[in-house]
C-alpha cells in the first residue's frame, strides 16, 4: 500500500514539473474552485433544515411552547414576534403532538408535508392534495406518542358544490387508534389529539371529531358530564337537551346502526325557586298514640267524720281515680279529693323544602328512522309500540310524548370529500394505474418503431455505400479499359513513335533537336 501511494506521488510530481507556469496556474485555481464548490455543497445538504410547526401564537402561548419544547430537548426558532415556530424537520410531528397538548388555541402549518407544485395543477386540486398532506401530517404526529402503535385519519370535508348548504354540512373527522399492547391514553393527550385536528382542519369542532380505539371504543366524548357547566339557564337547558339527543342517538344506533337514527328531544326545564315549611309533632316511640310521660302530679284526699278515719294519714293515694265527695243524712261525714296531672314528651319536625331549579318540566322527543335499516322499509305496530315504549323508560318520560317516523336518508357521503394520508386504490402518484399502463406500452411502441426505422434507415444507406462503391469501381474499372484502348490505339501514329524513341534515347533524340534548331 505505501510503494502504490509513493508511485502515485512520483507520478504526480512528475506531472507537475512537467507543466509550464501558466498551465500551473489553472490548476491551483481549478482545484481551489473545486475544494469550494464540495465545501459548499456538503453544507447545503447536512443544514439543518427548520420546518413552521405552529403559528398565531400569543405571547404567553409562545413562552408554553419553547418551554416544552426545551425540556423535551426540541431546538427551536421563532419569529414574527414569536408568534411562528420553527423546528427541525426531523422533530416536526413530535413537536406539534406536544404543542397540540399544552396549548389549545394553535394553528399547525403542514407546509412540509406538501410539495407537489404544479404550473398545471389547478387551485382545486391543490387544496385537496394539501387536505391529504394534512391528514399524513396528523397521522405521523399522533404516532409520535409511545401508546400508539398506528392512527387512522379520515377526513370528511363538504364538496364545494354544496355551496347553498353548506352552513349546514359540517367538517367531520375520524381517528381510528392501534394501541399498543398493555398501553392506554391519558385524558390529556386524548384531548391533545383532538386539539391537533381541529387546529389543523378547517372549520372542523371538537364534537364533530370521533376518537376510536381499534374495538371501535370512542376514547373522546364531548359530552362528558364532568365538563357539564352552563352560564345561564338556556344554555343549560339547550346542553341538557344536546346531552339527552346524544344518550338516545346513542343507544338507538346499537340497534339500527350508525347514521340510521335522528334523535330531537325538546326540554322544557322549570328554574323559578319555591320553598314549602312544614312543622310536624309525632310520638317518639313508633306505635304509641300518646307519646312518652315527661312528668306527673297526682293528688287524692279522702275525709270520713264518723266511724273514723279512712286510709292512710298523710299520704294521697295513687289510684289514679277522680276525688269523689258522698253526702250521706245518717249524720256522718265524708271527704274525697283526687287530682292528677300528666305532661307528655312528643318529636317536633321542621321542615323546609325548597324545590331544585333546573328540573324537567316538559319533555318530548321525536325520532326519525332509516327505512333502509327497516326490514322491507317497514315499522310494524308491535315494532312501533316496544320501540316507544323503550324511548319512554330510557328517557324518563310517558310513550305519549315520543313520536316515531320513518323515512328513507340521503346518502351522508354525497356531500363530502373523504381524504387519508394513504394513496387511493389504483392510483400511483395521484395518476390512474390503468393510464400509466397505457402510457408505457404505446412508449414502448414508439421506442421499437423508432429502433426499427433506425435500422431500416442504416441498412438503406448502408446499401446505398455499397452501391456506390461498386459504382465506383464499375467507372474506375471502365476508366483503365478507354485509357488501355486509348493506348493501344495510339500505337501506330508517328507520335507514338516519337515519344517513345525520346523515352529510350533521349541523348539522340536531344542531338536531332539540337541539329533542326541550327538549321
Amino acid at each position: 500500500m505505501r510503494e502504490l501511494l509513493n508511485r502515485i506521488l512520483e507520478s504526480v510530481k512528475a506531472f507537475h514539473s512537467r507543466l509550464d507556469r501558466n498551465r500551473k496556474i489553472l490548476l491551483y485555481v481549478g482545484l481551489s474552485v473545486l475544494i469550494l464548490a464540495l465545501t459548499f455543497g456538503i453544507l447545503f445538504f447536512t443544514r439543518t433544515e427548520y420546518v413552521v410547526v405552529a403559528q398565531g401564537l400569543t405571547a404567553a402561548d409562545a413562552q408554553i411552547v419553547t418551554g416544552q419544547l426545551d425540556e423535551l430537548g426540541i431546538p427551536w426558532q421563532d419569529s414574527m414576534n414569536t408568534s411562528v415556530i420553527s423546528v427541525p424537520e426531523a422533530y416536526a410531528s413530535r413537536a406539534r403532538m406536544e404543542i397540540a397538548a399544552n396549548v389549545q388555541a394553535v394553528s399547525f402549518s403542514w407546509s412540509d408535508f406538501f410539495s407537489s407544485e404544479s404550473i398545471t395543477m389547478t387551485s382545486q386540486t391543490r387544496e385537496q392534495m394539501i387536505i391529504q398532506a394534512t391528514a399524513s401530517g396528523v397521522e405521523e404526529s399522533i404516532e409520535t406518542l409511545t401508546s400508539v402503535d398506528n392512527a387512522t385519519v379520515i377526513l370528511q370535508i363538504p364538496k364545494e358544490s354544496n355551496y347553498f348548504v353548506k352552513d349546514e354540512i359540517e367538517s367531520k373527522a375520524s381517528v381510528v387508534l392501534e394501541l399498543k399492547g398493555g398501553t392506554s391514553l391519558n385524558e390529556q393527550q386524548i384531548n391533545g389529539i383532538v386539539s391537533l385536528i381541529i387546529n389543523s382542519v378547517k372549520d372542523l369542532t371538537a364534537e364533530n371529531v370521533a376518537l376510536l380505539d381499534s374495538n371501535g371504543i370512542q376514547l373522546n366524548d364531548p359530552y362528558r358530564m364532568d365538563d357539564f357547566s352552563a352560564n345561564s339557564n338556556y344554555e343549560l337547558q339547550y346542553k341538557v337537551q344536546q346531552q339527552m339527543q346524544h344518550d338516545l342517538t346513542s343507544f338507538l344506533e346499537t340497534l339500527y346502526g350508525v347514521g340510521n337514527v335522528e334523535v330531537k328531544p325538546s326540554v322544557i326545564m322549570e328554574f323559578d325557586r319555591q320553598t314549602e315549611s312544614q312543622r310536624i309533632f309525632s310520638p317518639p316511640i313508633e306505635g304509641e298514640i300518646s307519646g312518652m310521660v315527661r312528668s306527673a302530679t297526682t293528688i287524692t284526699e279522702n275525709v270520713v267524720n264518723s266511724a273514723g278515719a279512712v286510709g292512710v294519714p298523710g299520704t294521697d293515694s295513687n289510684s289514679g281515680e277522680a276525688t269523689g265527695y258522698v253526702e250521706g243524712d245518717s249524720g256522718e261525714s265524708s271527704y274525697e279529693k283526687a287530682s292528677e296531672t300528666l305532661n307528655y314528651e312528643l318529636n317536633e319536625i321542621y321542615r323546609e323544602i325548597i324545590s331544585s331549579q333546573g328540573d324537567i318540566k316538559e319533555l318530548s322527543i321525536g325520532v326519525l328512522l332509516n327505512s333502509t335499516a327497516l326490514i322491507d322499509g317497514q315499522l310494524s305496530n308491535d315494532h312501533y309500540t316496544e320501540l316507544v315504549s323503550l324511548i319512554a323508560m330510557s328517557a324518563g318520560t310517558a310513550a305519549d310524548n315520543i313520536s316515531v317516523m320513518v323515512s328513507e336518508f340521503p346518502d351522508p357521503m354525497a356531500y363530502y370529500d373523504v381524504y387519508t394520508a394513504e394513496v387511493e386504490d389504483g392510483l400511483v402518484f395521484g395518476v390512474p394505474l390503468w393510464a400509466l399502463i397505457v402510457v408505457a406500452v404505446v412508449t414502448l411502441i414508439v421506442v421499437i418503431v423508432v429502433v426499427l426505422m433506425i435500422r431500416r434507415k442504416k441498412a438503406k444507406e448502408a446499401e446505398a455505400a455499397e452501391l456506390e462503391a461498386q459504382r465506383k469501381k464499375e467507372l474506375e474499372a471502365k476508366r483503365d479499359l478507354d485509357e488501355i484502348d486509348q493506348i493501344e490505339e495510339d500505337k501506330g501514329s508517328p507520335k507514338y513513335h516519337i515519344e517513345k524513341f525520346v523515352d529510350n534515347n533521349p541523348e539522340a533524340a536531344a542531338a536531332l533537336l539540337r541539329a533542326w534548331l541550327n538549321d
